[in-house]
């Protein structure tokens, strides 16, 4: 699957993360999806049009801790405490927690 070229805030996000020498532009797809970041038209100060900076510390934070097999962004879920996250946090808890059962023939209603 091709991927979509950069927009312009995404350039602007990977370059505030790479000062912090951290890298992300191929993951900030990703994270959005995930809601573990906000959408890329919330990401610039409406009055400055400059990034906002809990957008930039997140990302941050998602790069440096992001590893595969960590759960770091159900974190962000919970910070959130939005119904929308809560609701994420609770399926991925769910799946989480029936794998090994499911794995062990035990079905959980």
């Amino acid at each position: 699957m091709t991927r979509t070229p950069p927009t312009a805030a995404e350039l602007a996000l990977a370059a505030e993360v790479s000062r912090c020498r951290l890298t992300a532009p191929h993951q900030l797809e990703r994270w959005r999806a995930k809601r573990w970041l906000a959408p890329a038209d919330q990401w610039a100060d409406p009055a400055t049009s400059a990034l906002r900076p809990d957008i930039v510390h997140r990302a941050a934070w998602l790069a440096a801790l992001s590893r595969p097999g960590r759960g770091i962004g159900w974190t962000f879920w919970a910070i959130d405490g939005t119904e929308q996250t809560a609701a994420l946090l609770r399926q991925a808890l769910i799946r989480t927690i029936q794998l090994p059962l499911r794995q062990a023939g035990i079905i959980l209603a």
